[in-house]
C-alpha cells in the first residue's frame, strides 16, 4: 500500500510540473498577444490598403478570427491548468 502511494505521488508530481510550468507563463503570453494585436491594429490603422501579398496571407489566415479567438484562447488555457492544478 505504501508503494502504491509513492507511486500515485510520483505521478501526481509529474502532472503537476508541466501544468505549473504552463500556467505560470500565461501571463507573459497574454502579454505578448496582446502587444503584438495591438501592434497589428496600430499597422491597420496607418495602412489600411496593405498590398496584395498581405492582404492574400490576411485572408488564408484567417487574421480576424485569431485575432478574436486568442485571447479567448489563452483565457481557456489558463482556466483548464487552473483546474489540473487543483
Amino acid at each position: 500500500m505504501v508503494s502504491l502511494g509513492q507511486l500515485v505521488a510520483g505521478v501526481a508530481h509529474e502532472i503537476n510540473n508541466p501544468v505549473s510550468f504552463i500556467y505560470g507563463n500565461i501571463e507573459p503570453a497574454r502579454n505578448y498577444a496582446e502587444q503584438l494585436l495591438d501592434l497589428l491594429n496600430l499597422y491597420h490603422q496607418y495602412y489600411p490598403e496593405p498590398g496584395d501579398e498581405i492582404t492574400e496571407k490576411q485572408e488564408k489566415i484567417d487574421l480576424e478570427f485569431i485575432q478574436e479567438d486568442f485571447p479567448d484562447l489563452l483565457s481557456s488555457m489558463e482556466e483548464g491548468s487552473k483546474e489540473l492544478k487543483k
